[in-house]
């Protein structure tokens, strides 16, 4: 038996093989999976001109990432996709999987180059795999923004160990060049540096020159990424004045990932701190506390340094999560730190070789494999995690909204205002939901109830042709024809492409035969009045009743023979009859 597992690791593809069949096992499924109803609607779907454009990669580099993040390397992942199989979700999928099987790769090499035996590294690789917290990284397709950005940091480590190792000039260049990589990937890269200085000092003796000379060239890099950035895209603002409830947060949300690291059980496709539990984070770290003084580590060093790598990698999406208006800690932040812990627990004084440990690690990995296998298919579709986000989040908005467009799109107008409602409950400045729920009053004819929201959704965002236009085609079934003529009038004047067809005929017909109905009781009760003849002359113009218009005006003209411009028209009236004749 020891000498097949000895040839099974006397290679590393041996390794790497087994690596690809345990993500085919596991993540195999998620190949027929579709688009989630969250970021690939924008990233993809609705980028189409983007991924197909012809000068995709200038764009990457130039422009932000939807408005607010600086990540070209993972636009252009998706380009890279979108030109493969358009708009297939398969091919998306499976670049997720090349992406988690490289990084998989790269994580073994990284546990052998701090001299974890293969077998060892192989198990814990084995475990991360497996891990429930990586589904939203793997299974999620922007999830790979993670992913990717693993692959770089970790090459960038893995190459500046080796550089300390051999004092290869090409391991150096490769580690300066994935940690530019790492930067145009994600933000959270400029923490980087912190890690390679730790890493120098427990990897080589320390000298303050070759050291300083290190710190110049990633300052250098950070600087020059940070310039770039500032000007393509805002940076993020990642502080506030309230700094207690900040540092609060962000220290709660610590041990909110802590406890899911251990103990997988209360995740989330959108946690916050309001539906995460602490318990398992408080028992997370007292675990470690006793791990580290009862059974104790190999190297304290190294030991250190993976809990350094997980809390300095997770840092600064932790307290953009404590600082953002929605409060998010997404569980695919943790995908590259978790390497962190897995690191620190691979110096413990334990025998990872005993037959009795293995079994332990061999369960474990199986409890996660079938927890990760089962609630994978909540990424199936739109629908199923949409159904997961209210589960999890009922207080977030969005899946409120995404629910109410399900329900709308399978024509069940009035479960869709009932989650069009609670979306605006709890979010009640959001125009678009006010705009989406009066459409669903439109579809079954509740018009006054679809005027309110149209209204709150233009006093909210201002001006929109499209919501004038669906305003007065509620006006103009509800019989206000008044202010459905103001709507149509204000569309033609700027958008008169977008006034649906044979509506300004049908209005304008209705709306004149409505005035000259009013207009005929004001003239019966009152046939002096020039006014009323003049108004009723212009209504019979609009219906091309030219002799009735033109009897109207000569009556005006009878009545008030000083009007200038009564006269005016009149004579125009008559030009136009002697020209016809």
């Amino acid at each position: 038996m020891n000498s097949i597992i000895k040839l099974m690791f006397k290679n590393n593809y041996t390794v790497y093989c087994s690596l690809v069949l345990l993500l085919v096992l596991l993540y195999g499924k998620s190949l027929f999976f579709g688009f989630s109803p969250m970021d690939e609607q924008w990233l993809i779907v609705k980028n189409a001109p983007f991924l197909s454009g012809t000068k995709p990669i200038i764009e990457a580099f130039t422009k932000p990432t939807l408005g607010i993040y600086y990540r070209p390397f993972f636009l252009l992942s998706f380009v890279l996709d979108y030109r493969i199989g358009q708009l297939s979700p398969v091919f998306f999928h499976l670049s997720n999987l090349v992406y988690h099987f490289i990084f998989c790769c790269l994580f073994f090499r990284f546990l052998t180059l701090f001299s974890v035996s293969k077998q060892t590294a192989l198990i814990f690789v084995s475990i991360f795999i497996f891990h429930p917290l990586l589904l939203h990284s793997v299974a999620l397709i922007p999830g790979r923004n993670d992913l990717i950005f693993g692959i770089f940091a970790l090459s960038s480590i893995i190459c500046l160990i080796q550089y300390f190792k051999s004092y290869s000039l090409y391991s150096l260049v490769l580690h300066f060049l994935f940690f530019i990589c790492a930067l145009l990937t994600k933000e959270n890269a400029i923490t980087l540096p912190l890690i390679f200085i730790f890493l120098y000092y427990i990897s080589v003796k320390p000298s303050k020159k070759q050291l300083l000379v290190f710190v110049l060239f990633w300052i250098t890099i950070s600087v020059s990424w940070f310039i770039l950035r500032k000007n393509i895209v805002s940076v993020i603002p990642l502080f506030s004045s309230n700094w207690l409830l900040i540092f609060k947060n962000f220290t709660l949300a610590n041990f909110v990932f802590l406890g899911k690291v251990l103990f997988p059980f209360n995740l989330s496709v959108f946690p916050t701190l309001q539906n995460s539990t602490l318990f398992y984070g408080i028992v997370s770290l007292l675990l470690l506390v006793f791990a580290w003084f009862y059974i104790g580590v190999k190297s304290k060093s190294v030991a250190v340094f993976g809990l350094f790598v997980y809390f300095i990698l997770l840092a600064i999406p932790t307290w953009f999560g404590s600082v953002n208006s929605a409060g998010e800690h997404l569980e695919s932040r943790m995908y590259t730190s978790l390497i962190g812990i897995i690191l620190f627990v691979s110096q413990l004084k334990i025998n990872w070789q005993s037959k009795k440990v293995i079994c332990i690690l061999g369960l474990i990995t199986i409890v996660f494999g079938l927890k990760t296998f089962v609630r994978m298919d909540i990424y199936k579709s739109e629908i199923s995690f949409t159904e997961a986000g209210l589960k999890d989040a009922p207080e977030y908005y969005l899946f409120q909204v995404q629910k109410a467009d399900y329900e709308f799109a399978n024509k069940n107008f009035n479960d869709a205002i009932t989650f069009y409602s609670k979306a605006i409950e709890l979010r009640p400045n959001k125009a678009e939901i006010y705009n989406n729920r009066a459409n669903a009053y439109v579809a079954i004819n509740k018009y006054a109830e679809a005027i309110k929201d149209f209204n709150k959704s233009l006093e909210l965002e201002g001006f929109h042709e499209v919501v004038v236009i669906n305003r007065c085609l509620s006006y103009f079934n509800l019989g206000d024809l008044d202010n459905a003529m103001a709507d149509l009038i204000t569309i033609k004047k700027c958008c008169p492409n977008v006034i649906p067809l044979n509506l300004e005929k049908d209005l304008t017909e209705k709306w004149t035969n409505n005035e000259l109905c009013k207009l005929n009781v004001l003239i019966a009760s009152n046939p002096k009045n020039d006014l009323n003849y003049f108004n009723r002359a212009k209504r019979f113009l609009n219906v091309n009743l030219f002799n009735e218009a033109k009897k109207d005006m000569e009556t005006a003209c009878i009545l008030n023979p000083n009007n200038i411009e009564y006269k005016t028209i009149l004579r125009q009236m008559n030009n136009i009859q002697n020209y016809n004749q």
